[in-house]
């Protein structure tokens, strides 16, 4: 059966400075009971750049690949090619650039 996706952008003014600047911006889709986290000033440049960090473990996602890393940057799973282009469609939405 296939995964539906939802996508959940913040919208916090934690994230504006006093200059009306935006200083991070965040971005999280919902796929396959996780949670994505992508952030557009991440330093972090593994596994690619963009990749999403899954908000509750911490494993990272290659948003090129769909090839999923754990914490010690083991691989651990791959997303299915269809769950790869959803991705990728999301974040085009949400204007991140990939």
């Amino acid at each position: 059966m296939e995964k539906e996706f939802t996508i959940y952008i913040p919208n916090d003014d934690n994230d504006i400075s006093l200059d009306g600047k935006i200083l991070v911006k965040l971005h999280e889709v919902k796929t396959s009971g996780r949670i994505w986290r992508f952030n557009l000033n991440d330093k972090d440049t593994f596994p690619s750049t963009p990749h999403g960090h899954d908000k509750e473990n911490g494993d990272k996602v290659n948003v090129f690949t769909g090839e999923i890393y754990n914490k010690d940057r083991g691989l651990v799973s791959k997303l299915s090619q269809k769950q790869l282009m959803r991705l990728k469609i999301m974040l085009k939405e949400t204007h991140h650039a990939i």
